[in-house]
C-alpha cells in the first residue's frame, strides 16, 4: 500500500522532510506558500494551501485546506510540520552600533570584496536566551573561518558551551588550538556601544570586570516560533512549549514525536533543539511513519469505549483527550474513539459528566489488598509509581490495612471513586502521580490535582479532614521515593511500618 505524507512548510526543513519520505518510498504532498526547492515524481507541491483543519487517526487522516480554487480535502497517512521559525537579531545589536553584526549576516562580510582588516573581533552568544547546541556549532565554526582569513585576535564570549555532540566538542578543541579565545561571563554585566569608530564590549569574568575594543562584533541570532505555529497547533491537536514553539519537552515525546500520534514536527519549528540535526530527525521520521503504517496497531491494548446512548455530545471529552482519539461519531448521536489514536489514559472517563466512557477493564486494577482493617488507599499511576513498586516487588510484602491500585494515569481518577474510598473506611487516600511536566498523557495530571482540590475543599465543608486525600509527585527510577512517601502517609495516620 502507498502511504502518502502531508508536510506542512515550504523551506529547507520541510524539503529535508519531503526527501526522507521518498527515500523511503512513499509520497509526500507538501503545502506552503512561494517556490519549492526539490522536483520528484513521489513529491507533490501546493503553493498557497493553507491547513483549515484536520480529523482521523493514523493511516487515515482527512486533512481539509483552503486553496485559490475554494475548499479541498485530502486523505492522508501522517502528518509532519517543518514550517521553520525566525530567526531575530539579538536585542544587543540595538546599542551596539554599525560595527556590530549576527551570525546570520557574518558569511556575507566574510565573502565581501571589498572590507577593512579588523585586528579584533568578538563573538557574543547568550545574550538574550541561553542558546542551544546549535548556536556553538554555527558560532564556532565562523570564529574558526574568520581567523583563517582575517588573521586578527578573536573573543568568544559565552555563557555555556554545548558541546555534548562529539562535533562541537572537536571544533571547540581545534577553535582554541587556533587561538581563539573563550570567556565565560556574567550575563547581567555584558554591555556594547559604540565608541571612536569602534566598538566597546564590557563585561565580567566572575573574577573581574574586562573591556575589549573590538572593530566588529558578531551577535547570536535568537530563534522565535513562527506567528502562525500556536494556529497550526491546534488545528493539529498537538502542544506547543512555554516558549512558543511545537512540541512539549517531555521525556514520552522523544525526537519528533508529539502527543497525537502520527503527527510529527521537525526542524527549527520545535525550538533551538530542532536544529542539531535535521536531516537526522528527517530519516527517523520518516522511517518510524513508514514502519508504523506497514503494521498499524492500536497504541494501547486497552482503549476507551463509549456507551452511545448515554452519551449527551456535551465534548467534555473531546476537550480533555490529550491525544486527539474522540470524535463524533457517523452512525450514532454520541461521541466515538479512534482506535489507533486512543492510549488508553482514561482521561475521558474521568471527565465525563454522563459516565458514559469506560476503559475496555474498566482502567484501574487492584494489585494487593493488605488484610486487616482497611486504612490505607495507594493509587499509583502504572508510568511512574507503579515502576517503582515493580522494581522492588513491593506488592508482595504489603502491610496490614494497606491497599494498592494501579491507575493508567493519575487523571483517570475520578472524585466519587475517592468518595467510595472513604465511605469505605479508609482514613487516607495517597495518588502518586508523575511530575507536572513528565506525564505520559501531557496533562493528565495537572487536571487531576485541579479535580482533587475541589473535592478537597468540599470535604472540609463537610467536617472531613483536607488530608484524608493526598498528591505527591514521583518518578518511575526512584523506588526509595515511593516508599518514604507511603511511609509517611501510613504514619500520617498513627501507624507505624518499615517498606
Amino acid at each position: 500500500m502507498q502511504h502518502r505524507i502531508l508536510i506542512i512548510g515550504n523551506g529547507d526543513d520541510a524539503a529535508v522532510a519531503a526527501r526522507a519520505a521518498a527515500a523511503v518510498g512513499m509520497e509526500a504532498l507538501v503545502i506552503g506558500e512561494g517556490a519549492f526547492p526539490i522536483a520528484d515524481d513521489r513529491i507533490t507541491y501546493k503553493d498557497g494551501w493553507t491547513l483549515k483543519h484536520i480529523e482521523g487517526q493514523i493511516g487515515a487522516f482527512e486533512a481539509v485546506f483552503d486553496t485559490n480554487d475554494g475548499e479541498q480535502t485530502e486523505t492522508v497517512s501522517s502528518i509532519i510540520a517543518a514550517t521553520g521559525a525566525d530567526m531575530v537579531p539579538c536585542s544587543l545589536m540595538n546599542s551596539a552600533g554599525d560595527k556590530a553584526v549576527s551570525f546570520k549576516d557574518l558569511p556575507a562580510l566574510l565573502n565581501a570584496k571589498e572590507y577593512t582588516l579588523p585586528m579584533a573581533v568578538v563573538f557574543i552568544q547568550d545574550a538574550d536566551v541561553d542558546d542551544g547546541q546549535w548556536v556553538s556549532a554555527i558560532g564556532i565554526d565562523l570564529a574558526r573561518q574568520v581567523g583563517k582569513m582575517w588573521g586578527c585576535d578573536i573573543y568568544y564570549l559565552c555563557r555555556f558551551i554545548r558541546g555534548s555532540h562529539f562535533e562541537v566538542e572537536n571544533a571547540y578543541r581545534m577553535a582554541r588550538a587556533e587561538g581563539v579565545v573563550f570567556i565565560k561571563y556574567s550575563k547581567d554585566s555584558l554591555a556594547v556601544m559604540p565608541l571612536n569608530g569602534k566598538t566597546m564590549v564590557n563585561f565580567n569574568d566572575y573574577t573581574q570586570d574586562i573591556a575589549i575594543q573590538a572593530d566588529i562584533v558578531a551577535m547570536s541570532d535568537v530563534l522565535k516560533p513562527q506567528a502562525q505555529t500556536s494556529s497550526l497547533a491546534q488545528k493539529l491537536g498537538i502542544g506547543v512549549n512555554p516558549e512558543g514553539f511545537f512540541q512539549y519537552d517531555n521525556a514520552y515525546y522523544p525526537f519528533t514525536a508529539t502527543n497525537r500520534r502520527g503527527v510529527y514536527v521537525i526542524g527549527a519549528c520545535k525550538g533551538p533543539a530542532g536544529l542539531n540535526d535535521v536531516n537526522g530527525d528527517a530519516a527517523y521520521t520518516a522511517l518510524d511513519i513508514k514502519i508504523q503504517l506497514d503494521d498499524l496497531r492500536q497504541a494501547a491494548e486497552v482503549i476507551a469505549e463509549i456507551n452511545p446512548f448515554k452519551c449527551s455530545l456535551c465534548l467534555t471529552c473531546l476537550r480533555f483527550c490529550p491525544h486527539g482519539a474522540l470524535h463524533v461519531s457517523d452512525d450514532m448521536p454520541s461521541m466515538a474513539v479512534y482506535d489507533m489514536a486512543c492510549q488508553g489514559c482514561g482521561i475521558c472517563g474521568a471527565v465525563c459528566p454522563a459516565e458514559a466512557i469506560n476503559l475496555a477493564d474498566n482502567g484501574k486494577r487492584l494489585m494487593k489488598e493488605g488484610s486487616g482493617q482497611k486504612r490505607l488507599k495507594v493509587y499509583c499511576c502504572k508510568n511512574s509509581a507503579k515502576k517503582a513498586l515493580d522494581a522492588i516487588n513491593m506488592v508482595a510484602q504489603l502491610p496490614q490495612g494497606m491497599e494498592l491500585a494501579e491507575m493508567p494515569c493519575s487523571g483517570s481518577i475520578k472524585p466519587e471513586e475517592l468518595v467510595d474510598d472513604l465511605y469505605a473506611g479508609f482514613q487516607r487516600i495517597l495518588i502518586l502521580a508523575c511530575y507536572s511536566d513528565a506525564c505520559r498523557h501531557v496533562n493528565g495530571n495537572t487536571d487531576m490535582r485541579r479535580q482533587m482540590k475541589a473535592l478537597q475543599d468540599t470535604l472540609a465543608d463537610m467536617g472531613i479532614a483536607q488530608d484524608s486525600i493526598v498528591v505527591m509527585d514521583v518518578a518511575g527510577p526512584s523506588p526509595d521515593d515511593v516508599l518514604e512517601k507511603i511511609n509517611s502517609a501510613y504514619n500520617a495516620i498513627g501507624l507505624e511500618v518499615a517498606l
